[in-house]
């Protein structure tokens, strides 16, 4: 997933819903380092929500593995960022289809 501040930003949340299929490898909660960005990620039933304390103006690629339980054809929910302080400053991504084979 991309995200693209054109601001700094104080107490973001991003909820990245996951297709039927797809199970995070890492399944405890807890903080995580992904290159200068430091976030807090939990998992749900149906999506990760990671909870970003400060994110600086720039733009971010966060990624994280996650394994198939099955294959077939699969949709991907949408990944919507939100500011904890400013609910109005929301962003969101595209859907997507998956196809495990």
């Amino acid at each position: 997933m991309y995200s693209k501040a054109d601001r700094d930003l104080e107490y973001v949340s991003i909820d990245d819903e996951r297709g039927a299929t797809l199970a995070p490898v890492d399944q405890l909660p807890g903080f995580v380092w992904n290159g200068a960005l430091a976030f807090y990620r939990e998992n749900l039933d149906a999506s990760t929500r990671l909870f970003i304390g400060y994110l600086p103006k720039g733009t971010y690629h966060i990624a994280y593995d996650m394994t198939a339980a099955i294959t077939g054809s699969f949709t991907s929910g949408v990944a919507t960022l939100q500011s904890q302080y400013a609910p109005e400053l929301t962003a969101h991504s595209a859907g997507t289809t998956l196809t495990v084979e």
